[in-house]
Order: structure tokens, then sequence, then C-alpha cells
């Protein structure tokens, strides 16, 4: 029995060492990979800020070439608003003061 347990511990010892001598011989590759997953990510957050402003600019000239449009119509609609208000207050004026007059039959 002491035997087979000797047999176990060196058997474990010798698989930590194997493992050990793998990750060693693996460390340059591991490194190797870090650096590369930097250098993709790097160049995707470049990739992903350059398409970002690109977009923001195309939308950035698509607004800006709505308002022209939309601030002139805006402007006529609110000027012909305001006649028909003023035009109808006038009418309102009128209507009032003749229904004032003519009540009180002066």
């Amino acid at each position: 029995m002491d035997d087979y347990i000797l047999q176990i511990l060196k058997a474990n010892a010798e698989a930590k060492e194997q493992v050990q001598e793998v990750l060693e011989s693996h460390a340059d590759d591991i490194q190797k990979l870090q650096q590369e997953k930097k250098k993709i990510d790097q160049e995707l957050a470049q990739l992903l800020t350059k398409e970002t402003d690109s977009l923001q600019k195309e939308m950035d000239s698509y607004r800006e070439s709505l308002e022209p449009v939309y601030d002139q119509d805006y402007e006529q609609r609110v000027l012909d608003l305001r006649n028909r208000f003023n035009d109808a207050k006038e009418a309102w004026y009128e209507r009032l003061l003749e229904s004032i007059v003519t009540n009180n039959g002066k």
C-alpha cells in the first residue's frame, strides 16, 4: 500500500512538472496571443471610432439639409396662423362691440 501511495505521489509530482514545462514552453505563445489580441482590440476601437464619426457626420449633414426647408415652412405656417388669429380677433371684436351697443340700445 505504501508503494502504491508513493507511486501516486511520484506520478503527481511528475504531472505537475510536465504541466509547468508546458506552461513555460507556451508562455511565449500566450504572450504573442495577448499582444495580437491587444493589437486587434486597438484596430477595432479605431474602426469603431472612424465609423461612428462617419455616421455622425452623415446624420449632421442630413439634418442640415432638412433645416432650411423646415425653418422656412415653419415660419410660413406661424405667419399664416398669426394672420388668421388677428383676422378672427378683429372680427370677434367687431361682433362683440356690435352686440354691446345693440343690447344697451345705444
